[in-house]
């Protein structure tokens, strides 16, 4: 032996060491064999997807029976069945499958209160080493018992002072005729109303605005719901939901310039111009035809504009003369007429 190693130039002690690796060696590799070509259970469905095609939500559940296989050569041991959503559940017919015998998982989908297509899994986890765990899926759509076009009433920016309408149409299958009894709205902003147009099948809801709108400090959205009644109770119910920014109207403050009953002396007075939510104002103030009154127009240091009105003569002013303000802006003009008000002399106090 010595005279071996000697031949391959190793030393003793170098040479035992390799011929102890190579010897280690050989016995994990065995392992290793031994344990590939132990006796394995195999799960096997040839059908793990299972299409219903289309239904209504209001259908009986969906009902589909699984076949699980064991194609391997040990027992296999279905050690539990977990659903991706509590809508599903699965049963088992048999939790242990000797080499070659078949096990039927029942699953069970209910559509209620769905829409849409639908994909609901069911994992089984078992002891087949080359696939643990094993999905199954139902799959399908779920038809709509109405259509509602648009999904909702989004009204955009609306007027505060005036009536803003907005149309939502409702639409039945004709296998599934209903009928709208009533339409109704959570809050006294909106009125709500139904027209039909088809019996059974075809309806428009219209939604208006209640002026004058009111909004809350820093707050100016409305956002509210249309509840729609049907003669067939729908689950869920047709409910519409309506949002708006409600926009600040302008305004001109006071809405009347006060003046003395009589009196030569030149007066000053001034109006507040608050555009609200107008994009881009201007202010036009023009004052009655022959004054001599003088106008200027400057942005009001808190909000809007300040008109300075210099020069009534309360004399020369007739009782059907105005003060006509015009607001231009990105989307038109908005004019108002403020007229004047002659105020009453009180009575002189006695000497």
């Amino acid at each position: 032996m010595k005279n071996r190693y000697a031949s391959r130039g190793l030393a003793p002690k170098a040479a035992v060491r390799a011929h102890i690796r190579r010897l280690v060696g050989s016995w994990i590799g065995g392992l290793v064999f031994a344990a590939n070509a132990a006796p394995a259970p195999r799960i096997v469905c040839d059908a793990p997807t299972f299409d219903f095609g289309e239904r209504y939500a209001d259908d009986p559940p969906v009902v589909h029976v699984f076949r699980l296989r064991n194609t391997g050569a040990a027992t296999l041991e279905i050690r539990e069945t977990i659903a991706d959503c509590g809508c599903a559940a699965s049963r088992l017919s048999a939790e242990s499958l000797a080499p070659g015998e078949t096990a039927e998982l029942t699953a069970t989908l209910n559509l209620r209160g769905r829409s849409g297509p639908q994909h609901k899994t069911l994992t089984v986890i078992s002891n087949d080493p080359a696939r643990p765990r094993l999905t199954l899926a139902l799959q399908g759509r779920v038809k709509p018992e109405v259509e509602i076009r648009p999904m909702g009433a989004l009204m955009g920016r609306i007027p505060a002072d005036r009536a803003t309408a907005f149309e939502v149409r409702i639409e039945f299958p004709p296998e599934r005729p209903n009928k709208v009894l009533a339409a109704r709205a959570d809050t006294p902003a909106l009125s709500a109303e139904f027209r039909e147009e088809e019996a059974g099948r075809s309806y428009a809801i219209m939604v208006r605005t209640v002026p004058p709108l009111q909004t809350a400090r820093n707050d100016s959205r409305l956002q509210a719901w249309v509840r729609v009644k049907t003669e067939k109770p729908l689950d869920p119910e047709i409910a519409i939901p309506v949002i708006a920014h409600i926009a600040a109207p302008p305004r001109v403050l006071p809405d009347a310039v006060p003046i003395p009953s009589q009196s030569d002396r030149p007066l000053t007075r001034y109006l507040i111009v608050l555009p609200g939510d107008l994009r881009n104002p201007r202010v036009e103030i023009s004052p009655p035809p022959r004054s001599r009154m003088r106008v200027s127009v400057r942005p009001h240091p808190h909000e809007g504009f300040q008109a300075e009105l210099d020069g009534i003569i309360p004399a020369e002013i007739g009782a059907e003369d105005l003060i006509q303000v015009r607001i231009r802006h990105a989307d038109g003009v908005e004019e108002f007429r403020v007229p004047f008000v002659r105020e009453e002399a009180g009575p002189k106090s006695a000497p």
